[in-house]
């Protein structure tokens, strides 16, 4: 059987980003389905794509099929356009941020689970990420195996100023969630999950590990003193999760993308700045399931609120040295 070709989509906004390019090739090098995949490069200005190409030029993985794209949109709306301008001429496409690190085993993962979207009722399938507001709590509880270092990073949850946490995300009203942190006392990640599904939040992805530099310290630390498990294959399981999730990588259809983003432009579903929040509004409220793999390890350094160069920066450091890549 001839399966159709996948699109891997690798967004990239800044210069300073493309030092992860080779981390992401070398994954797909090793993918054992990388013959399904059709790499791109997806930039937001022309001085990008060309930053890109040369980097292609002096790259190990030069040899490697790699398109590219240009928007000429810096803006928020760039990032739809990237998806929008690759994925109709395919059945799947997987979307990954700039800033994330992981093993090509996850890849062959989202190859080989991509038919389970065939079902109507499963909207899209992403991986568990060190720093997301929906998975960084598994990811804490099935990779960081020393308990010391799980209570330091939720003692860090606890000990956060909420009265500093912002008042808005740009869309949603936080001040009932700040006074939920306060009245929290010790961290509780079901609650926080409970309350996220139960509010009308349309962003809906918030969590303190998007501003406690403390905790992201911790868990990069373990992370980076722990690099070899990242890298290695997993007994990963496949679960329904809903929430709202922070999607840096993901594996969907394209003309369910399409369809959703249809229903933004005819105001049955608010606009948000990029996909994401869309998505998780559209399945909230239309029933629909999304799929998380356990126990697939993907290194998101950061969020927002924090010096997301320096975290990445230290992350790909030691990316690097233990791939050679």
């Amino acid at each position: 059987m001839v399966h159709p070709k996948i699109a891997f989509i690798w967004m990239v906004n800044t210069t300073e980003r493309l030092v992860g390019l080779n981390a992401t090739l070398h994954a797909i090098s090793q993918c054992k389905h990388k013959d399904r995949l059709d790499i791109w490069v997806a930039a937001s200005t022309a001085e990008i794509e060309w930053r890109i190409l040369a980097h292609l030029r002096n790259s190990p993985y030069k040899g490697m099929a790699i398109r590219t794209l240009n928007v000429n949109d810096t803006s928020w709306h760039g990032y739809k356009k990237k998806l929008a301008a690759i994925i109709g001429k395919y059945e799947y496409f997987i979307k990954c941020d700039d800033d994330l690190f992981y093993g090509h085993h996850i890849l062959d993962c989202f190859i080989e689970k991509a038919d389970l979207l065939e079902d109507p009722g499963n909207l899209w399938l992403f991986p568990v990420s060190s720093i997301n507001s929906l998975t960084t709590d598994l990811f804490i509880e099935d990779f960081v195996e020393d308990a010391s270092v799980r209570q330091g990073i939720y003692q860090d949850f606890t000990a956060f100023d909420y009265n500093q946490y912002p008042n808005s995300n740009g869309t949603d009203d936080l001040v009932p969630l700040k006074r939920f942190f306060l009245n929290m006392g010790a961290w509780d990640a079901g609650a926080l999950r409970q309350y996220m599904l139960d509010a009308q939040y349309f962003n809906g992805g918030e969590h303190p590990i998007r501003h406690s530099n403390p905790a992201i310290t911790k868990l990069n630390t373990y992370i980076i003193d722990h690099i070899k498990r990242i890298f290695a294959p997993q007994d990963y399981v496949v679960t329904p999760y809903p929430g709202f999730y922070q999607a840096q990588f993901y594996v969907m259809r394209s003309d369910v993308w399409f369809h959703i983003q249809g229903l933004v432009d005819q105001g049955n579903i608010p606009r948000g700045l990029i996909d994401e929040t869309e998505i998780n509004w559209y399945s909230k409220f239309n029933n629909k399931t999304p799929l998380m793999i356990r126990r697939a390890h993907v290194i998101h350094p950061a969020l927002i609120g924090v010096d997301l160069k320096h975290y990445h920066q230290v992350m790909y450091q030691a990316i690097q040295h233990h791939l050679g890549a």
